[in-house]
């Protein structure tokens, strides 16, 4: 009888020192080197209006913030300048313009047409902006490179008026040009800071949102603008006296929660339908 040669085979185990899979991490996209030149990018966590990381990415950085660093403009003028970068952000940024496109007087739509399409958030966000660039006159359009498109003195002027060549670097054409642009920048925003004022000392519509703290636990607050990325709600001044009223009886002064759900949950609970809100495809836009 011929024997077996060799012993039994071992067989391979299929469950234990399986290998996980691969994940595979998507590089963030960065910004050009023409863009990344002119403007300044921070890398940040973006999250959502929960406060749970969504990933990484690149923010851009307003020229007005490093010119707050630099001690240029006032505090005023700083919550001033924000005011206006939030209303014309969020009017850039609604879903409605991402899908479809749709901008005044772009198309062929009508303003009836555009307002139709329009989300509640997106026409409080375009009031505002029409309240900031209602009197700015001559210096609006200077205004809305520097605050809006973060171009510099230097850059706006060398658009304007021409630029010259000195030492391999290119110049405004003038010295008096860029101080022309200074000058029309300041009128701007002194305008805009009278006009922001005048909201925020008089009865209008305020903002209440949700704000995730970095332990993990979140406050409800109240003031002319919420941050981006969080979970807000608006109205007028007497309604949301009303809600912080029932929200402090409720839960106490501080109105500081375990969770960013608790503190959403309180808030939704004390409007019960009162304010405006976003749509839930706007949330975290």
């Amino acid at each position: 009888m011929a024997s077996r040669k060799g012993g039994r085979g071992k067989s391979r185990n299929t469950t234990t020192g399986a290998k996980k899979p691969r994940v595979i991490k998507e590089p963030i996209e960065q910004p050009t080197p023409e863009l990344a030149a002119r403007v300044t990018f921070d890398l940040i966590t973006i999250k959502d209006e929960m406060g749970k990381a969504l990933g990484r990415g690149y923010r851009r950085r307003p020229l007005f913030e490093t010119m707050r660093t630099k001690g240029a403009i006032s505090p005023d003028e700083v919550d001033a300048l924000r005011f206006y970068r939030t209303a014309h952000d969020r009017c850039e940024y609604s879903p409605m313009k991402s899908c479809l496109n749709v901008e005044n007087g772009g198309g062929g739509f009508s303003a009836a047409q555009v307002a139709f399409v329009s989300t509640p958030s997106v026409l409080a966000a375009r009031r505002n902006l029409r309240l900031c660039e209602a009197r700015l006159g001559h210096s609006l359009a200077t205004m809305r490179a520097i605050a809006l498109d973060d171009r510099s003195f230097s850059e706006l002027a060398m658009h304007r008026y021409g630029c010259r060549e000195k030492d391999g670097k290119v110049l405004p054409r003038s010295g008096r040009d860029r101080a022309r642009i200074k000058d029309e920048f300041q009128a701007g925003l002194l305008t805009l800071t009278d006009i922001v004022r005048s909201l925020t000392t008089r009865a209008g519509v305020e903002e209440i949102w949700v704000f995730p703290e970095e332990n993990g636990t979140a406050t409800i607050r109240r003031g002319l603008v919420a941050p981006a990325r969080t979970y807000r709600c608006w109205g007028d001044s007497e309604k949301l006296d009303t809600i912080m009223t029932d929200l402090r009886k409720r839960w106490g002064g501080q109105l500081r929660f375990a969770t960013p759900q608790a503190a959403r949950g309180a808030l939704d609970e004390a409007d019960a339908g009162r304010l405006g809100r976003l749509l839930p495809d706007e949330l975290a836009a």
